[in-house]
């Protein structure tokens, strides 16, 4: 598997400067926010996917809806590494292992966040971005609809921007 994360870097610094410019924030008053809504939108995908209600029977979102929502979390993560200063990310090699079951999926990269909210440095964001790719892949997407749907999601995010969201 061979992927490039640094085109989406640049792209998610350029929206990362609009925010700030528009709101007047910076990265270090927005750290906090910016790990929590990491986590709300991984339970947002978890919702869309709808894998950890045992309860009910009702059957995912369709599949253009979770992968959107997975594009709701690349957006955070990339800041996060925008904020950590990565310039070239890649990745080249075997590949990643899909989870063996989606709900621990889930809980390992929820486990994977809070190592690196605990541990805010480099080592540990491509822990979780590594987590974050096995959860793509257990979801049954290819990085090329994650980088598509990202692509469509900055689309809308700068349209927010543009009109005062």
């Amino acid at each position: 598997m061979k992927f490039d994360l640094t085109p989406l870097l640049e792209k998610q610094k350029a929206l990362d400067e609009e925010i700030a410019r528009r709101h007047e924030v910076t990265y270090a008053s927005t750290l906090s926010r910016r790990f929590l809504a990491l986590y709300v939108e991984l339970g947002e995908l978890a919702n869309a996917t709808r894998c950890f209600k045992y309860w009910s029977l009702k059957k995912s979102e369709p599949r253009a809806v979770v992968l959107d929502e997975y594009a709701d979390g690349l957006h955070f993560l990339l800041s996060l590494a925008v904020m950590l200063d990565f310039s070239h990310c890649s990745y080249e090699g075997e590949g990643f292992q899909p989870y063996f079951d989606l709900t621990e999926g889930f809980l390992s990269v929820y486990a994977l966040y809070e190592d690196l909210r605990k541990n805010f440095d480099k080592k540990h964001w491509i822990e979780a971005m590594e987590g974050y790719v096995r959860l793509l892949l257990t979801l049954g997407y290819g990085i090329e609809e994650a980088f598509e749907a990202y692509d469509a999601k900055m689309a809308v995010n700068l349209h927010r921007q543009e009109s005062g969201y």
